[in-house]
């Protein structure tokens, strides 16, 4: 598969099982060789050398042969979700102490060292209050040392900023190297609490991610590999690593976003000529993600929330649900239907990989409950009684069954929710009967361990025929994609659908085409369903059958996030507002000042004049290699009494590569 062509772009999408990464033509763009490598979450340097070498060595390629290097993660959401932040502090400047302190008693900011200080703007950017300086001194003074990072935001700041940049300017003269996060640079939005949110996990993340990113960093440099390297941002477009080590929060949804732009490359959705839905099918979850006729994906109208905080930042518009190739199967529950998710497990099939597992010896011995549970031991935190003790006292001597484990219980169900709670805490870990078990006991997959999945399967069928159940569980699989992708296009239209509504229930029970429970319906789809991630292959024509509409599984279909990583483009959007402050005035909100004018025209022209090289500048330091300006003016006027009201005026300016212009506006 490998090539003797020269100019390569590396794609790396880190993923939280396995690492991919891609070779791709720099001229063709076209796939040259892949790899995918486990992922070591606490080595990722480690995981992306050793997938470096296989690729290397797989393909007729060399280190020298690779001109840019780019990298979609997971790492800043996982991070967030799993409050693994740092240290830091926020400023808050002009903001109310009332809405201040409420906001700190129900944990709106991801950090305790706070301070709120007098100043900020109103809307027009004048100043509201001077700055606080005396009172901002001596509590920097205090804090700051025992902070990893700073978050500074100001009210109003999108409408005049020099109160943050005061702040910085300050902090920085007085902490050589300290990393500090101002609001206005990540958002042009009006939301001032959501600004300082937004600012004060933009900070917590920096630390984290300048350990990932310089780690990445160092391998490349040890492999003598010199070549720009890039981030995807969450809305799918790539800024470069410098600025992403100062922006981390903008890499949130990186990996589903890399997907979306992957999927449109490998398919080229754009020229569909109708819309097209990317369902990313991964080990834990599914994304949904849908593009336009244009093959863009579409990007939410409000931020993205991460863990319990929401924040200004704008990406990809993705559907998540809890179902993958390693979701948890629990046999039939209700109304006779099967339990799929949303927790994950390792496959039986892949668990059995080795000749022995505890103290069972064969396959043949196994002995299973209600449930295939293989546990295993994990590296989580402090046992909470006896209980738990004893079990990873048994678990030293490698993985055992579940019924091998609560033996000396007198109540296995009881004993069984104790173990459902470690393995929530990561005191261990499962296999069990999963999708991927499901398609060895079909035939589909002969990848790993056929008859640890049919024993699996024998359990949870309880005397049903192992085929039948089995065929029962991809239909069910097939019943829940199609159903969220359905869920996912009434919301787009405006009209959410709840699982336990008339409307829910009359759709499922069509998907899942049991004519006894009522009358059934037919779909069509508005638009191509188009397969992603490794699991895809088995699932999505069935899906897009039920779902009544075409379907596409490119080649590479398996490592699509690092195909998007490496075919994605830069691409920075920035609005500056124009206002009427009385008197005939116009004032141009600059995000370095504000100026005021005698007429619109004059603060366009001036605003044109200054705006193009500020954004050359930034869009160079952000990783463009030749930026391309274009801008968009829009005013908003009203007719009133037989006159003319200038209400505002937008101007609206999109970088790109030059080579990636179309025209200019």
């Amino acid at each position: 598969m490998g090539s003797q062509i020269h100019g390569k772009i590396l794609g790396i999408d880190a993923g939280g099982t396995f690492t991919d990464l891609v070779l791709l033509s720099e001229k063709e763009l076209s796939v040259e060789d892949f790899v995918k490598v486990p992922t070591d979450q606490e080595n990722m340097a480690d995981t992306i050398k050793n997938g470096l070498k296989q690729l290397l060595k797989n393909s007729a390629s060399n280190s020298n042969d690779i001109k840019s290097i780019s990298l979609a993660t997971t790492f800043a959401t996982n991070a967030l979700v799993e409050n693994k932040i740092r240290e830091t502090a926020l400023i808050l400047i002009g903001y109310d102490v009332e809405r201040v302190s409420a906001a700190r008693r129900n944990g709106v900011f991801p950090t305790e060292r706070i301070i709120a200080v007098s100043g900020g703007h109103d809307m027009k950017g004048n100043e509201k209050a001077a700055l606080d300086i005396e009172t901002l001194v001596p509590w920097l003074k205090e804090n700051i040392p025992h902070a990893e990072s700073v978050a500074v935001s100001a009210f109003f700041s999108v409408r005049n900023p020099s109160h943050e940049l005061r702040v910085r300017e300050l902090i920085c003269s007085m902490f050589n190297g300290k990393y500090v996060t101002c609001g206005h640079e990540l958002s042009s939005d009006l939301d001032a609490m959501l600004r300082a949110v937004t600012a004060s996990l933009n900070a917590n993340l920096i630390p984290i991610i300048m350990d990932l990113f310089e780690s990445v960093e160092k391998v490349f440099r040890n492999e003598g590999i010199v070549a720009p390297i890039s981030v995807v941002k969450s809305d799918g477009t790539l800024v470069g690593l410098d600025w992403a080590k100062l922006h981390p929060i903008e890499s949130i949804l990186s990996g589903p976003a890399a997907s979306a732009v992957g999927a449109n490359h490998l398919v080229c959705a754009g020229k569909f000529g109708k819309p097209s839905w990317v369902v990313d099918i991964g080990g834990t979850t599914t994304d949904v993600i849908y593009l336009d006729a244009n093959g863009a994906p579409a990007l939410r109208t409000e931020g993205a929330t991460i863990g319990s905080h929401k924040t200004l930042i704008k990406t990809i518009d993705i559907y998540t649900f809890g179902l993958g190739g390693d979701s948890r199967i629990y046999g039939r529950g209700r109304n006779d239907l099967i339990t799929i998710g949303p927790r994950r497990v390792c496959p039986l099939c892949r668990c059995f990989m080795k000749s022995y597992v505890g103290g069972v010896e064969t396959i043949d011995n196994l002995r299973f409950a209600d449930e295939p549970l293989i546990v295993f031991s994990s590296n989580g935190g402090a046992f909470c009684d006896d209980f738990e003790r004893v079990i990873a006292k048994k678990l030293e001597g490698g993985p055992m069954t579940a019924q091998e484990l609560l033996t000396d219980e007198r109540l296995f169900s009881v004993g069984l929710k104790r173990l459902e709670s470690m393995e929530e805490r990561g005191l261990i870990s499962f296999g069990g009967f999963t999708p991927t078990d499901m398609l060895h006991v079909l035939g589909k997959l002969k990848k790993w361990n056929i008859s640890a999945a049919c024993s699996g399967a024998e359990t949870l069928a309880r005397g049903e025929d192992l085929l039948s159940f089995s065929e029962d569980v991809y239909k069910t699989i097939i019943h829940h994609i199609a159903y969220n992708v359905l869920c996912k296009s009434f919301e787009r239209s405006g009209r959410e659908i709840s699982s336990d509504s008339g409307a829910g229930n009359l759709i499922s029970d069509s998907l899942y085409n049991d004519k006894s429970r009522g009358p059934q319906i037919r779909f069509e789809l508005d638009g191509i369903l188009i397969g992603a991630g490794a699991p895809s292959w088995a699932f999505i024509k069935d899906t897009a059958a039920v779902l009544g509409c075409e379907f596409r599984l490119p080649e590479f279909s398996e490592v699509t996030g690092a195909v998007g990583a490496a075919a994605g483009t830069f691409l920075l959007n920035y609005t500056v507002w124009i206002n009427p402050i009385g008197g005939g005035r116009f004032r141009a909100h600059l995000p370095f000042d504000i100026e005021d004018f005698e007429d619109v025209e004059k603060a366009v022209f001036y605003t044109l004049e200054v705006m193009i090289p500020w954004l050359r500048e930034r869009s160079l330091k952000a990783g463009a290699l030749a930026p391309h300006i274009e801008y968009e003016r829009n005013d908003e006027i009203i007719s009133t009494g037989g006159n003319s009201v200038h209400i505002w005026t937008e101007l609206a300016f999109k970088v790109c590569e030059e080579n990636a212009a179309v025209s200019n506006v």
